[in-house]
């Protein structure tokens, strides 16, 4: 086999390791400095360059990410996960547990905020579907003007410092007349799921009714100018959940994190700027 270690210095104990096992075993082992790649981003492909040199496809990559360049490290990482290579630790994986977060999850809700601003001037979110409770960590991390966030799932969720957490079903009258006493709120997000079975009909039906429930408890709960994120399937036509959705906002567009692992038909509905009645 043809493996990669990604590792700063060939002579590290543990790097070392893992080279003379490999190479006692046969395997052809190439050490190399994740912080002397760089990637090319090319029309059709990208490929990763070492040295000024481009690096061919690898049977497994083993990263050893150091700490202090766990951005760049897993940068690269991911490029070998985006090219096909085996790679042992995902880059998600390494990311989530130096940030500690409760799942890889958060890293699908950090991309859609960066790109769509969605936390800009936002002062209360609601977390449908939350356990196990990333996505409530991340509004936390990066939410500097939340005043307050809340989580509701029917799975029990640990607490989170600040985030009040209810065990409920969101459609339910208990959980209206919980919200009752927040008003309305600028952000709700969903990365919920149903229970898929594996027929792919079926999944999509069930991920579908789930979608319109999201989108209908949205425009109750959102105030006008709030923003929606909301999980379903690609397996399916969902053209009258996006008409529904641009009569009431201003912007309705879906999107794919690069997290979210390419084999997967999971994407997002993403809805900006909830008009007011008037408009």
């Amino acid at each position: 086999m043809k493996i990669a270690i990604l590792s700063r210095n060939k002579n590290l104990y543990s790097t070392n390791r893992l080279f003379n096992a490999g190479t006692k075993r046969g395997h052809r082992i190439d050490v190399i400095d994740y912080l002397r790649c760089y990637i090319n981003i090319g029309e059709n492909q990208t490929a990763i360059y070492y040295d000024g040199k481009k690096l061919g496809r690898y049977d497994a990559v083993l990263p050893r990410i150091g700490a202090s360049q766990t951005s760049y490290g897993t940068a690269i990482v991911r490029q070998f996960e985006m090219i096909g290579d085996f790679v042992i630790n995902k880059s998600d994986a390494i990311k989530s547990s130096r940030d500690n977060f409760r799942s890889r999850a958060a890293y699908k809700l950090i991309e859609i905020i960066e790109k769509y601003k969605l936390l800009d001037g936002l002062e209360k979110a609601l977390d449908i579907g939350s356990a196990p409770g990333s996505w409530s960590e991340v509004l936390k991390s990066r939410g500097k003007n939340l005043k307050k966030i809340v989580a509701l799932d029917l799975l029990d969720m640990n607490p989170i410092r600040n985030v009040d957490v209810y065990k409920v079903d969101f459609l339910s009258d208990k959980c209206s007349k919980i919200l009752a006493k927040y008003d309305k709120f600028d952000l709700i997000v969903s990365d919920i799921s149903p229970n898929l079975s594996g027929n792919r009909s079926s999944d999509f039906l069930l991920s579908l009714e789930l979608l319109e429930n999201v989108v209908d408890f949205a425009l109750k709960e959102l105030k006008p100018g709030g923003n929606m994120v909301s999980k379903y399937f690609r397996s399916g036509d969902i053209s009258e959940v996006i008409l529904t959705c641009k009569k009431h906002f201003k912007k309705v567009t879906s999107f794919k994190p690069k997290s979210s692992r390419k084999e997967s038909s999971e994407i997002y509905l993403v809805c900006l700027e909830k008009k007011s009645p008037i408009d």
